[in-house]
Formats: C-alpha cells, sequence, structure tokens
C-alpha cells in the first residue's frame, strides 16, 4: 500500500493509491511510483476542492434567497434546473437541498428532479451535528468559517451521497433553520479519472474513511 499527504481545508487527510496491477508496478522504481501518486493526488485534490468550492457558494446563494422569502411563501420546490429563478448557477450536479431545524427535522425540500421526498429527521447525521456543535471545519480563505463534509446512504432512497452542509443564515421566527445542506455525486469522488490499476481513499486526520474509489 503506498500513500500520499495531501492537505485537505484546514484538516490532513490521506489519498492512499493503491496499485492492484503487480506487473505494472514492478516496471516502476520506488521514485517513479512517488511521483506518480503525488501527481495523481495532488489532480484528485484540486478537482475535489474546486467541486466543492462550486457547491458551497451554490448552498450559500440558495440560502439567501430563502432567508429573504417569507414564511407564508417557503415551500418545496422541483425541477430546479428549468426554473427560471431558482436555477443553480455555480453548481448544478446535486440532487436535493434542504433547510434543517434546530430539532434535526427536514423543513423545505428543493430538488432538481421532477418529484420530491418526504422530510426526515436527520437529527443522527455528522452533517448536521458537526454544524450544531460548531466542530466541523473551516476554509477561511474562501470565506466559508464552518462546513462539513459526510459521506452517507439516503435514508429515503438508499442511494449513497456526499452530503455538505453550512450554518444557515434563515431567522425566521416561526421556523427558523439551523442548517442547510445538500446531496450531492461529487464527481471528484465518485466518478474520478484514474489511471488503470489505482485506486483511493479520502482518510480524515482520525484514520476514517469518507470515501473510497469502490464506493
Amino acid at each position: 500500500i503506498i500513500m500520499c499527504m495531501i492537505s485537505l481545508f484546514t484538516i490532513t487527510c490521506l489519498v492512499s493509491l493503491l496499485t492492484l496491477d503487480m506487473f505494472q508496478y514492478k516496471k516502476y522504481s520506488d521514485q517513479d511510483i512517488q511521483k506518480n501518486l503525488k501527481s495523481v493526488s495532488k489532480t484528485l485534490e484540486t478537482h475535489l476542492k474546486k467541486e466543492m468550492l462550486n457547491a458551497l457558494t451554490q448552498l450559500k446563494i440558495y440560502d439567501s434567497i430563502y432567508a429573504q422569502t417569507p414564511v407564508s411563501r417557503k415551500a418545496n420546490q422541483i425541477n430546479l434546473l428549468s426554473d427560471s429563478v431558482l436555477e443553480p448557477t455555480t453548481y448544478r450536479d446535486f440532487d436535493f437541498i434542504f433547510w434543517i431545524t434546530e430539532s434535526g427535522m427536514q423543513t423545505n425540500k428543493w430538488t432538481v428532479k421532477s418529484q420530491n421526498t418526504s422530510p426526515i429527521d436527520v437529527n443522527s447525521r455528522k452533517y448536521y451535528s458537526k454544524i450544531q456543535d460548531k466542530s466541523g471545519w473551516s476554509w477561511k480563505d474562501k470565506g466559508f468559517d464552518l462546513f462539513f463534509l459526510e459521506s452517507i446512504y439516503s435514508l429515503n432512497t438508499g442511494k449513497s451521497y456526499a452530503a455538505l452542509s453550512l450554518p444557515s443564515i434563515d431567522k425566521n421566527f416561526e421556523q427558523k433553520s439551523e442548517v442547510i445542506a445538500m446531496t450531492t455525486e461529487l464527481g471528484a469522488i465518485f466518478d474520478p479519472v484514474l489511471s488503470h490499476g489505482y485506486k483511493f481513499a479520502l482518510i480524515n486526520a482520525d484514520g476514517e474513511v469518507l470515501f473510497h474509489s469502490d464506493k
């Protein structure tokens, strides 16, 4: 197993790139292998950061729109890609965006799909609790003091997602939202372009595997 270190936001992660083809492995020196690993990990990091920045920016945009919407007009939304007002501008490759109350219950849900899913309690999800207790990650040079990324399986559909979350600025008294979150299949993680014989795992500083190429 060959590993190389990358710096991801304010935490240190490992990208483990595994060569499965031993014949290919023996063709190269250790120096060449390490060089290739560093190159691949840097490419993965660059793509992931760019995609996450676009996704987090889209969350901020939608949260600003939502916060300015009167309580009586807050509602679920569908078919966002064909909505002249709510069409996403910085990131389109998500399935759902939703707001979460202090108790952990989803409220309104917006989706690019033609049909929405039922609101559920996500109190046990880290993308909710890490924002609530302010123990998530920061990306200060991009303007994000607090956010979180979690690998999940949807409680509604069972589908595998990356869940991204931010604190919500919605302060409507009747149904105040604490967190805004997005479920998406980040292309840099779910469909990375890797050379034959390579796999990867994204591991946090605690040794927890966040994502891996075998999904």
